[in-house]
């Protein structure tokens, strides 16, 4: 289903290719159609999975080597943002930590 989704709304217009750009500008359609975090994460997945599998050479060797860099892109990209997430849930943390510890010292 989220890969129907995907390729459905890639051949609506030119595109460059299967790219890291490409990818982004799905995830921020996703976004501008007001789907949750998890409906979105979801759907990011199935992309995910696609390009490991299109770029794996035992089972698909007949793939541009760009597909391949691509997939590493996207790799990348959600590394960044996983760790990003974590980094605010650290600081968000904190920040309610330090809240607490400032509230029972004045109280």
């Amino acid at each position: 289903m989220a890969l129907d989704e995907f390729f459905s709304w890639y051949a609506l217009e030119p595109r460059p290719g299967f790219s890291k750009a490409t990818v982004s500008a799905w995830r921020v359609t996703l976004e501008e159609r007001g789907l949750g975090s998890s409906s979105i994460i979801v759907r990011m997945s199935a992309i995910r999975k696609l390009a490991v599998e299109a770029t794996d050479p035992i089972e698909n060797r007949r793939l541009p080597r760009q597909l391949h860099a691509a997939a590493r892109l996207v790799a990348t990209a959600h590394q960044s943002l996983t760790n990003s997430r974590a980094k605010m849930a650290q600081i968000k943390a904190t920040r309610q930590s330090m809240k607490s510890n400032t509230r029972g010292a004045t109280g």
